[in-house]
């Protein structure tokens, strides 16, 4: 590994992690781990907090020709995290209805609607 000025180096990624999205972190994390060469994965880590895992992925993310190019205000891919209920359990909406609807008072066409319905 090059000689580096590790203090320098904190302070460097202690100014610059707070603005990035966690796209641009790992992406920032690779480049410096990948400019220090053979050690500076583990230093990046250490300095900065972030897993070797995810330095590792940054690194891979880097070096891919075949990357997709990130989309502007999106820090993640398309089709990530929790699918929504109404996916998972389509007539959910209609048997919660149907589960309050003896219980409910006020006027329909409102939106809002009392219910004495305890759990």
């Amino acid at each position: 590994m090059k000689k580096v000025d590790k203090e320098a180096l904190k302070n460097k990624i202690d100014v610059t992690m707070p603005i990035l999205n966690e796209y641009q972190q790992r992406m920032y994390l690779a480049s410096e781990a990948k400019a220090l060469g053979y050690g500076g994965i583990s230093l990046i880590s250490q300095l900065s907090g972030v897993s070797i895992k995810t330095i590792r992925s940054g690194i891979s993310e880097l070096t891919d020709p075949n990357r997709e190019p990130k989309q502007e205000g999106k820090s993640r891919r398309s089709g990530g995290g929790r699918k929504r209920v109404v996916d998972k359990q389509p007539n959910i909406l209609n048997r919660l209805q149907m589960l309050i609807e003896p219980h409910t008072k006020g006027d329909p066409e409102r939106a809002l609607l009392w219910t004495n319905k305890a759990l």
